[in-house]
């Protein structure tokens, strides 16, 4: 009797500081099942994000995808100024050119007046430091039988030409404009002119002027609201050169 009321006490179901087991429900279940998968989905977004910047920044080179049918070479690369460029060959071209894309454009405004990165697109070419007198450049651009241009978009402003030789003479005098324009204050006064009527024949366009219509129904608090042509009103300020650089 002695032993059977020993087994008694040993026994599990009789013993009351024996720990009860706690049952999730599935609603917490669920949830906890849920928070893991959102940290995974956190740790890999951000696992991938280091990959793809790791190869920006140390791959070798970048491969170009181009269809079979396309008998041009391309070659990109990164310069140590961290600039981006992509080299084209076509051996059917006659002509050599080249693009430079700032990627700065008439949403910049806001910081400054109306027109001013298109103002600034103009000014450009109106003279630097190594090239000062820009009648030099056009000479030389009409002896190569090319053209220079540019435009002034909304994120970016985009610089261009093409010519049949003269190619580095050229590159370089592209090239200055992007560290080495003077931004005299004669060109300053002359390009406010050229603005000015450019912007007036925009008024009978009707391209612009439904890009401009779009404007104005856009939200007036957004960049896109903006005036980004320019005029004399909105240019012709004491301090428009500061603003500039």
């Amino acid at each position: 009797n002695e032993y059977k009321s020993y087994l008694r006490t040993m026994s599990p179901s009789s013993s009351s500081s024996a720990p009860k087991q706690r049952h999730l429900q599935p609603s917490q279940l669920y949830k906890k099942r849920f928070r893991l998968i959102i940290i995974i989905c956190v740790f890999l977004a951000i696992a991938s994000s280091a990959v793809i910047l790791f190869l920006q920044l140390y791959s070798p080179g970048v491969r170009v995808i181009k269809s079979q049918l396309d008998e041009r070479e391309y070659r990109a690369l990164t310069l140590n100024n961290s600039m981006r460029v992509l080299v084209i060959s076509d051996p059917g071209s006659i002509t050599f050119g080249a693009s430079g894309n700032v990627a700065a454009g008439s949403s910049a405004d806001r910081y400054y007046y109306p027109g001013t990165a298109h103002f600034l697109e103009h000014l450009l070419f109106m003279g630097t430091g190594k090239y000062p007198d820009m009648r030099q450049v056009d000479e030389a651009m009409s002896a190569s039988g090319g053209f220079a241009s540019a435009y002034t978009a909304h994120d970016a402003t985009n610089y261009y030409f093409k010519v049949s030789d003269n190619l580095h003479f050229m590159l370089d005098i592209f090239g200055q404009f992007f560290f080495n324009a003077t931004l005299t204050q004669t060109a300053i006064d002359l390009e406010v002119s050229a603005v000015e009527s450019e912007y007036q024949r925009s008024l009978v366009n009707d391209n612009w002027a439904i890009i401009q219509l779009g404007k104005s129904l856009a939200n007036q608090q957004s960049e896109f609201s903006g005036f980004s042509t320019g005029s004399i009103e909105t240019l012709n300020k004491t301090d428009i050169r500061d603003k500039l650089w």
